[in-house]
């Protein structure tokens, strides 16, 4: 009995790891796997293309805007000297640059300097020429 039972069990087993094992892939499903093998590499590829292109932007805004600020240092030193005329200059130079919120209200309180000081300039050389 107990043979019988090894038997029915051994055969089964060997029918189901017949059917089971010997799977043959058609070619359509290699086709259709390396396919898609293929659109998983591509796809990989295109997001290390897009995180690649994200951070040379952002190296790119990062170089413009201490660009932007250097030029602020500078026309900030130049009001500063009373080089006022070459001050506005510098500041003009800036329109084509993106500017930071904080560097904007910086770039305007300079120019609302030099336009007071030109003003109030102009005022005493005519009062000087009155006398």
């Amino acid at each position: 009995m107990k043979t019988k039972s090894l038997l029915t069990l051994v055969t089964a087993a060997t029918l189901l790891l017949g059917v089971t094992g010997c799977k043959k892939e058609t070619p359509m499903e290699k086709a259709l796997n390396a396919t898609k093998e293929t659109a998983g590499n591509v796809g990989d590829a295109l997001k290390q293309a897009a995180g690649d292109a994200q951070a040379e932007a952002k190296k790119l805004a990062a170089a413009a805007e201490s660009k932007a600020q250097e030029a602020i240092d500078k026309a900030k030193s130049l009001v500063n000297a009373g080089k006022y005329q070459d001050a506005l200059t510098t500041l003009n130079n800036l329109g084509g640059l993106k500017l930071t919120d904080a560097q904007q209200k910086l770039v305007d309180s300079l120019k609302a300097q030099i336009k007071k000081a030109t003003t109030e300039g102009a005022g005493a050389v005519g009062n000087l020429l009155k006398k």
